[in-house]
C-alpha cells in the first residue's frame, strides 16, 4: 500500500513507488472543498495560482489602486518566486521524511 505523508494545511504526498519507495510522489492539495492532484509541475501551477490569489487579495486590502492585468503584471515575479520557494520547501520536507 502506498505511503501517505501529511504536511498539514491541506497538503499531502502519496508515494507513487515509481521504481522504488520514496523516489517520487504524487501531491494532493485540498482547500475549501476543492482538491488538486498531480506531479511537481501540477503542484507548481497550483502553488502559483494560490500565491497569485493571496497577493492580489493582500494588495487590494491595502488599498492598491491597480486592478486587473496591470496588478497581475506587477505581482507576477513575486508570485513565481514565492511558488518556487514553496515547492523547494515541500521537496526538502519530502526528502527529509524519506531519508
Amino acid at each position: 500500500m502506498p505511503t501517505l505523508i501529511d504536511f498539514n494545511h491541506g497538503i499531502s504526498a502519496i508515494d507513487s513507488e515509481f521504481l522504488r519507495p520514496l523516489l517520487d510522489a504524487i501531491h494532493l492539495v485540498v482547500e475549501d472543498g476543492k482538491a488538486a492532484i498531480g506531479d511537481a509541475e501540477a503542484r507548481h501551477i497550483f502553488l502559483r495560482e494560490g500565491m497569485r490569489e493571496l497577493l492580489v487579495s493582500a494588495a487590494l486590502a491595502h488599498g492598491c489602486p491597480l486592478r486587473g492585468e496591470r496588478l497581475l503584471e506587477i505581482l507576477e515575479i513575486d508570485v513565481e518566486l514565492n511558488a518556487q520557494g514553496l515547492g523547494i520547501w515541500l521537496a526538502e520536507i519530502e526528502r527529509s521524511l524519506g531519508s
